[in-house]
């Protein structure tokens, strides 16, 4: 196993910058070709190392450098590359197209022991075919220090690759191309057998008609796809060894995952009509990192329960994937890859799901990897192997016998013939056999989370007119009845089929084919039920189209009767009354069977028609102070059958307030229906509490100790400006410190509106009292007259100082909690820095400055938000030059520090 290096070598960056292309579905976007004149593919004079290749012949295969640098100057998205040497003597042009599987915006990471770390991909890929050869089918990945890909002639397959084995020459990459023949004839051990069949059905089985598809089994040659109908995204995954295998190079392990994806997504894109793409891929740099989750080494089902428990976790449910895949670089021996069978689009709810690969990479061999890959991705897709016994046919139940049979006892004795992508045969083609395209196209047909490049969507598929009147016509329209989801081609609806009983009393009056729909498109349609008969009639309408689905059948019915429902309101009122109510404030009310059908037309009830309210709404100048709580449409009421409703009435402003609720129904124009009700209100302002003092602080100023009482008086502190009474409370709460230090004199009481009250404070600082800062809450609350909700809830703050009698403070000695910048001789600001020393965080304190005299000149009521403190800045130009103290008070103590200014 190779050595693991440092994560940071596993995310260089490339050495060429790639500009993503679109991801084609069916493109008829042409560019002008580019030429290679400069050779490319360059025959190198060197041996071939078979070993490497587990190659069981060399006579055909040939060495090669392939000049990056030359590819990047002529590299087009459509481009002729001359001259590439497929063996000795051979020599082909290819004609090629750039192709791009990674999603637009796809999750692409390195998972480390620091988090995630974004991979930039350096790989281009392209399709085409052998020039004159229109059977030939080709695919390249061209890479900084790689590439792989195979061409296909009209009579032989070549595989091109990197060998690894001969160290590159500046741009030159050392490569081989040998003909697939050459591969041993080994069979893939695959971890799927008839041991754990059933545990790995994720999906459901289907058996087919082996004789209605027989004529699949001499299909003519699959070339190079032109058009594709879905594309499958896919989450792929690398461990730690996959990295290992690059020697920690994540650039190098990144661009060889997308160049293997690319491959395995050519052969589904031309057998299958699907492409798989990237819309994750994430390469583990460390055991360590957060959240690895492959740490099996030796059972490979194991191993395969750790990545599906793995895309179970809710965060990973939320990647969008129809696949997920595990790269894995342990020394995996038999089997070499394992899946889940038919597990295509896991669900995203919150019960797991079987899903997930999980494939050997060995990255010298890189056509076994293609095709360990591209057989666990057909797995997930719901092919069974061909030995399966659900698959019918001339061997009683499976397409070949190259291995003992699964699924059953349908043959025993294996004989080997060329197999396809999911057999056991020795030897095999790197396509699927026809009946297994057969089975997987009505799969991926089926599945929604597959991205379609055109789809037929029409909605609803039933449409009922119930119980009209005879002889009155009814009109529907249906605004997004056709629909085009898919992504990247148009639709044509060509046609209708129609057919019913009495399907005449139907008109389509708009949405007749034919039309087209732009990917996402919608279209309406209009149709006329007639209602001239009494007996029930039936349009079937089967849409014909070029989506993907097949055609799409709809059903019109209508019923007339002159049997009429009557829709009543109770007791034949026509309005809902509130009266007056606060702004502000939410008034429900609930109506008792407030709907009735009063359509009896005999003396039982059941010879009545039903009654369908189909649409209830508000409306009117102030349609958005009402609210329908219960009661909406749609309703159905037999005879004399009744439903209730609920309303709301929440006025945002002052005034009268009206609107009407409307019904519309089957009994519109029936003679005695009701089908509006007026809604009526008055919103008023209820009470507002106003307060004299808009800051809510009340500072008592610096108090020598042992002073008398200091009042202040508040002729109309408390006022109600509202138009209805309140009533408030008072409570006067000591924050901090001594108590009997303030005093109010209002408790409580009444105010009618336009009314005020007086309130005084008292502050005493008595004798006994500590200097420093003084403090309490004065807390105001007021609710309406009934006491039936708050109206405002206000805190005032009561601040005083209690100083010495000495005008001259002490404690000046600074420290890290309180200290000034002195003697300004530049400029005009004094600043001092000021912070709470423990416990005082979200205290208040005093700050003023003051001169020799004990004058006060600037004063600051504030408060200590956080335990960082703040710099305060005076502005000093005001002040004569002498000597000042700035001091704080808290409810502990009075500091000061000493300021000497000189001008």
């Amino acid at each position: 196993m190779a050595q693991l290096q440092s994560c940071t070598s596993a995310i260089r960056p490339s050495r060429w910058g790639l500009v993503l292309i679109v991801i084609f579905l069916a493109s008829t976007v042409v560019w002008g070709q580019q030429r290679a004149d400069s050779r490319i593919f360059i025959p190198a004079d060197r041996a071939v190392n078979g070993d490497a290749y587990e190659l069981t012949s060399t006579n055909r295969a040939m060495a090669l450098d392939v000049d990056i640098a030359a590819f990047k100057a002529v590299a087009a998205p459509e481009m002729t590359i001359s001259n590439v040497p497929l063996a000795p003597g051979l020599t082909v042009d290819l004609e090629l197209r750039e192709w791009n599987i990674v999603k637009e915006g796809a999750n692409l990471v390195y998972g480390t022991e620091h988090g995630e770390e974004p991979i930039t991909l350096g790989v281009r890929m392209y399709r085409g075919t052998v020039k004159g050869e229109s059977e030939s089918d080709v695919f390249l990945s061209f890479a900084d220090g790689s590439l792989l890909g195979h061409v296909t002639t009209s009579d032989k397959s070549y595989e091109i690759s990197t060998d690894f084995e001969v160290k590159p020459d500046g741009f030159r990459v050392p490569a081989t191309s040998y003909p697939t023949d050459a591969l041993p004839n080994s069979v893939i051990n695959c971890g799927v057998n008839e041991d754990n069949l059933l545990d790995l059905l994720g999906g459901s089985l289907v058996d087919y008609d082996y004789e209605k598809y027989a004529e699949h089994l001499h299909a003519p040659p699959r070339t190079a796809a032109n058009s594709i109908d879905y594309a499958a995204e896919g989450a792929w995954e690398g461990d730690v060894e996959y990295l290992g295998l690059f020697n920690g190079d994540g650039q190098a392990a990144a661009d060889y995952m997308a160049g293997i994806i690319g491959e395995v997504s050519a052969v589904f894109e031309r057998d299958l009509s699907v492409q798989l793409t990237i819309s994750h891929m994430k390469i583990w740099t460390s055991p360590g990192a957060p959240g690895y989750p492959y740490k099996e080494a030796e059972v490979m089902s194991i191993a395969l329960n750790e990545t599906m428990n793995y895309w179970n976790q809710e965060e990973n449910k939320k990647i969008d994937h129809a696949i997920a895949h595990t790269f894995s670089g342990k020394n995996w021996k038999n089997p070499i890859g394992i899946a889940f069978l038919d597990v295509l689009c896991p669900r995203r709810g919150n019960s797991p799901d079987a899903q997930g690969a999980y494939s050997a990479i060995t990255r010298k061999n890189s056509a076994r990897d293609r095709s360990v890959v591209t057989h666990e991705t057909g797995h997930n897709f719901g092919a069974n192997h061909t030995h399966y016994c659900g698959w019918g046919g001339e061997f009683n139940g499976a397409i070949d016998k190259c291995a003992p049979a699964e699924g059953g006892a349908c043959f025993s004795v294996t004989e080997q013939t060329v197999g396809t992508i999911m057999s056991y045969c020795s030897h095999k083609e790197l396509k699927f056999h026809p009946l297994v395209i057969n089975r997987l196209k009505q799969k991926i047909r089926n599945e929604d989370c597959l991205i379609a490049s055109k789809k037929l969507l029409i909605q609803p598929n039933l449409v009922i007119f119930a119980n009209e009147i005879q002889g009155v016509p009814r009109d529907t329209v249906l605004e997004t009845f056709f629909t085009n989801v898919g992504q990247y081609d148009s639709i044509e609806i060509t046609g209708v089929l129609r057919d019913g009983a009495d399907n005449e009393q139907f008109e389509i009056l708009e949405g007749m084919p034919p039309f087209t729909l732009a990917p996402n498109e919608t279209k309406r349609i209009a149709v006329r039920f007639k209602a001239e008969l009494t007996v029930g009639a039936q349009m079937h309408l089967v849409y014909q189209h070029n989506g993907l689905n097949p055609p799409i059948k709809v059903t019109f019915e209508g019923y007339a009767s002159d049997i009429r429902p009557i829709l009543g309101l109770r007791n034949d009122f026509d309005e809902i009354m509130w009266t007056e109510r606060f702004i502000g404030t939410i008034n429900d009310t609930v109506q008792e069977d407030l709907y009735i059908n009063l359509g009896v037309d005999g003396v039982l009830s059941e010879q009545t028609a039903t009654l369908y309210i189909t649409e209830t709404w508000i409306d009117g100048p102030d349609k958005l102070d009402f609210q329908l709580l219960e009661g909406s449409a749609p309703i159905q009421l037999d005879g004399l059958e009744k439903a209730s409703a609920a309303f709301r009435f929440a006025p945002t402003t002052p005034g009268s307030k009206k609107a009407t609720f409307y019904i519309r129904s089957n009994s519109d124009g029936v003679p005695g229906t009701l089908d509006s009700l007026g809604l009526v209100g008055n919103g008023v302002t209820g009470p507002i509490m106003e307060l004299a003092l808009p800051d809510l602080i009340i500072d008592f100023g610096d108090v020598r100790k042992g002073s008398p009482r200091i009042d202040t008086v508040f002729e109309n502190f408390f006022r109600n400006s509202g138009q209805v009474s309140l009533v408030y409370y008072t409570e006067l709460q000591r924050t901090k410190g001594e108590e009997n230090v303030f005093t109010a004199s209002t408790i409580s009481n009444l105010l009618k509106p336009g009314e005020s009250d007086r309130l005084t404070f008292s502050f005493f600082a008595k004798p006994e009292h500590q200097l420093g800062l003084k403090q309490a809450q004065f807390i105001i609350i007021s609710d309406n007259e009934n006491q039936t909700y708050e109206v405002s809830n206000d805190t005032l703050h009561l601040v005083g100082n209690v100083l010495a009698p000495s005008s001259v403070p002490d404690n000046l000695e600074p420290d890290e909690f309180f200290y000034v910048t002195e003697n300004p001789t530049t400029g005009s600001e004094v600043s001092f820095f000021l912070g709470p020393r423990q416990g005082e965080v979200g205290d208040l304190f005093i700050a003023s400055l003051i001169d020799m005299n004990g004058r006060e000149v600037w004063r600051q009521v504030g408060q200590f938000q956080t335990d960082q403190g703040d710099t305060w800045r005076l502005d000093a130009r005001e002040w004569p030059s002498g000597v000042y103290y700035i001091r704080v008070s808290t409810t502990d103590e009075i500091r000061a520090r000493k300021l000497t200014i000189t001008w």
